[in-house]
């Protein structure tokens, strides 16, 4: 049975009182019926932040008209090849200060078809959103070429940021671990927006570990790179 996949993680800044959105879509490659559900844990822990899933019907990774909210008891039924593309809307409420962070956890359940006793797989990603007032408008994506690979292939992953707010962000860094079961073969300082250059820290090529991108100069409100 070719192993479903869910994509992927998420992190953003936000202002108070500010909205943030989370893409995420759920590749299958068998069929069965899925369960979303969400579990938020917040820091400090007597804060609410709202939160809600809803179905991306156009994979477009924003909530248009229409588009249903996605509950726990809401059954999707796939077949192999389709996507499931939710968004997950995380309300910032007022009066936090910086630092104060949420961590939602997606969990997708499956049960695959014509299987008994039944048999699922349990897929999970995990949205922070940290509140900031100086880098409040940074949103930081990341995404990989391929679902998966076999033995002595290439994946080759891609992180994009921009600055969504309103205030020029400095000293910007993005740190990111090689994935378990793979080890680093090169990274790049990629498309970089006016007025910024690149330095990279990275493990040793065949080994696992830590890269860093360490920028220099200012990235503008509206400015992004890959």
């Amino acid at each position: 049975v070719a192993v479903n996949r869910f994509l992927t993680d998420g992190q953003q800044n936000a202002l108070p009182g500010a909205l943030a959105l989370f893409q995420h879509n759920f590749v299958a490659n068998t069929s069965g019926t899925i369960k979303f559900t969400t579990s938020t844990v917040s820091n400090p822990n007597n804060v609410n932040w709202p939160v809600i899933l809803y179905n991306d019907l156009n994979c477009n990774g924003a909530i248009d008209s229409g588009e249903p909210i996605i509950t726990a008891n809401d059954g999707v039924t796939v077949n192999a090849g389709d996507n499931v593309c939710q968004v997950l809307k995380v309300n910032v409420p007022y009066g936090l200060n910086d630092g104060a962070t949420s961590t939602t956890t997606i969990t997708a359940t499956i049960d695959f078809s014509n299987t008994s006793p039944v048999i699922q797989q349990v897929l999970q990603r995990t949205d922070i959103v940290t509140v900031s007032t100086t880098e409040a408008g940074l949103v930081i994506i990341k995404s990989v070429d391929k679902p998966q690979a076999l033995p002595g292939e290439t994946l080759s992953y891609s992180i994009n940021y921009e600055n969504l707010g309103d205030e020029p962000i400095s000293q910007v860094e993005i740190i990111d671990e090689t994935p378990t079961f793979t080890t680093y073969l090169n990274s790049q300082c990629g498309t970089l927006p006016s007025g910024i250059t690149c330095s990279i820290t990275a493990p040793q090529v065949g080994a696992g570990g830590t890269i860093k991108w360490t920028f220099t100069g200012t990235l503008q409100p509206g400015q992004s790179g890959t």
